[in-house]
């Protein structure tokens, strides 16, 4: 039997046309475009290049990040068009789609202040405006509801802390959230989730919970990039149980965690569809090239998103 990895080359041909995977048709996927980091054929880094490219913090991998020439994009994949956003440049990188789906929250690298210069992009009028704050140290998301902006900025010794917009203050810093890095925010609006170093080096970071609502932060796992799925029920994340980095769900509250896409190769930066049922990621599943991959939640059956250049970093 092929593994995954094997399975994933077979339908790069295919893929123009329909898909593969077991009867996952690219016609049932919503219409929502995901938005990802892009690199064209001029100029093309080395896979190694554009992978360290795509992480937010540490000065190496943020200076190799500006250094290749990449772009925001947006992939629709039930008709696998692919368009460019307009005014982004080396160095930016999608964050967070606002809950309507008409706002692009776009980090843009500021390697001075070391972090990430925030704009907001409109997909119907195509107008890109900074945000209010304007910059974090470490990751962003939209929110709904009380919460309006959850950001990462400087904290001394403890690197960072994550601070957010209400309705009705600005820069509120929620407790236990040292350390903290690339939150997101619940339906809700009043709750995030946020990974952190381990304490002990080398080990894998720590998934936890903060809410407005004050008390400490609740740890529900380990790994990083997690993402809330649009109806806060669930939670994706990329962890490394077995050495490289698999995608992985659970539910809002910590349990049921269960695997959904694994190969011998990295599964990273996982996102949700808006209908809760597909999951995108992206993994460097050859020597030349990392591209984006998408699962159906319920059966675990995957298809291979993009198959030229490369690709990574998907927001949904």
């Amino acid at each position: 039997m092929l593994d995954r990895g094997a399975r994933a080359g077979l339908c790069t041909l295919w893929l123009l046309l329909a898909g593969c995977g077991g009867g996952l048709d690219r016609q049932e996927v919503p219409s929502d475009p995901i938005a990802y980091l892009r690199q064209d054929a001029r100029g093309l880094s080395s896979v190694e290049q554009f992978v360290d490219g795509l992480t937010l913090l540490g000065r190496k991998q943020s200076r190799s990040g500006s250094r290749i020439q990449v772009q925001v994009a947006l992939l629709v994949v039930s008709t696998g068009a692919s368009s460019r956003v307009l005014d982004t440049e080396s160095g930016a990188y999608p964050l967070d789609w606002s809950h309507d789906g008409l706002r692009l929250l776009i980090g843009k690298l500021d390697e001075v202040r070391s972090g990430l210069r925030l704009y907001s992009w409109n997909r119907l009028t195509g107008s890109l405006n900074r945000t209010h704050p304007d910059f974090s140290a470490g990751g962003a998301a939209f929110g709904q509801g009380p919460i309006r902006l959850a950001y990462v900025m400087h904290a001394g010794r403890t690197g960072f802390n994550v601070l957010v917009e209400t309705e009705v203050d600005g820069g509120v810093h929620l407790p236990g959230t040292d350390g903290a890095v690339e939150p997101d925010v619940a339906a809700d609006g009043t709750t995030i989730v946020f990974s952190r170093p381990h304490p002990r080096p080398g080990r894998e970071p720590l998934i936890f919970l903060s809410s407005l609502a004050g008390g400490e932060s609740l740890q529900i796992g380990r790994g990083s990039n997690p993402r809330f799925s649009r109806d806060g029920n669930w939670i994706v994340y990329a962890t490394r149980r077995r050495g490289n980095s698999d995608i992985w769900m659970m539910r809002a509250n910590g349990s049921g965690k269960r695997e959904i896409a694994a190969s011998s190769f990295d599964e990273e930066f996982p996102a949700v569809s808006r209908n809760g049922r597909y999951v995108v990621y992206g993994s460097p599943r050859s020597d030349d090239t990392s591209q984006l991959y998408l699962t159906r939640v319920r059966d675990l059956h995957e298809i291979q998103l993009t198959v030229s250049n490369q690709s990574g970093r998907p927001v949904w």
